[in-house]
């Protein structure tokens, strides 16, 4: 018996505006917000939904508004695409949104932004690649790629089942620690507390304090382990993987 595979009838996904064009398809992974679509294309937001209200129309296209930011979702039936809608790739607000909530998404997108005005190389991961409970970002450092995990309360770093244990079973070498201005500090003290106890003996710990970003290495291999400012060109020799 011959069994026939289904094929569903999808449309090339094609905006008439060749600026736009190119971004929603070559280079999806980069934009999340309508916003950030109208200043890749030089063109106005009034514009830009214009341009994609057809899709809007058929269902190809959906638009969520969190927290005051209008962002584009490209699969709003989910993936694989459903027969006679555009098959859209998938964008950055798409990839945020399968693994978080809109308010998750929210967070994790207006982080990756502050973490790329601060300089570094942030991206999403699929939804297949997330390890950790709430961590949906990577950094690099150097050849490394590492998880990205906001701070959010004490007992979710260093608790038995918290993010460092997490990491550490996840067999992660390095992560990413970031906080709010203001909370350097207990993040710090949180930090040195689980590794002068010997649980976190392989693992490396970067703190990134928000708006700068910039890098606090924590490793068991520190005197008293002792947090120390680092450059970012130096992280690179200094994990040692």
């Amino acid at each position: 018996m011959i069994y026939l595979k289904e094929i569903v009838m999808t449309k090339k996904f094609y905006v008439p505006e060749a600026r736009l064009n190119r971004a929603m398809n070559q280079f999806p992974e980069r934009f999340a917000s309508i916003s950030e679509y109208a200043a890749a294309a030089g063109l106005d937001v009034a514009v830009v939904m214009g341009l994609l209200e057809p899709f809007f129309e058929d269902g190809s296209l959906y638009l969520e508004l969190v927290n005051g930011e209008t962002f584009l979702l490209t699969a709003p039936s989910g993936r694989p695409c459903r027969e006679n809608l555009s098959d859209v790739p998938a964008n950055l607000w798409e990839r945020l949104r399968l693994i978080a909530n809109p308010s998750e998404a929210y967070d994790s997108w207006k982080l990756m932004r502050g973490m790329e005005r601060g300089g570094w190389s942030v991206r999403s991961i699929d939804a297949k690649e997330s390890r950790l409970q709430g961590g949906v970002l990577q950094a690099r450092v150097g050849s490394n790629i590492f998880p990205v995990v906001p701070y959010s309360e004490r007992s979710s770093l260093v608790s038995p089942i918290g993010i460092l244990a997490e990491a550490a079973r996840a067999d992660h070498r390095a992560i990413i620690i970031t906080c709010a201005l203001g909370e350097l500090d207990e993040v710090s003290t949180e930090i040195r507390r689980y590794l002068l106890e010997g649980r976190g003996k392989r693992i490396y710990v970067l703190v990134l304090e928000a708006p700068s970003f910039n890098p606090i290495l924590f490793s068991i291999n520190d005197n008293a382990v002792l947090p120390k400012s680092i450059s970012r060109s130096a992280l690179e020799k200094e994990i040692v993987i």
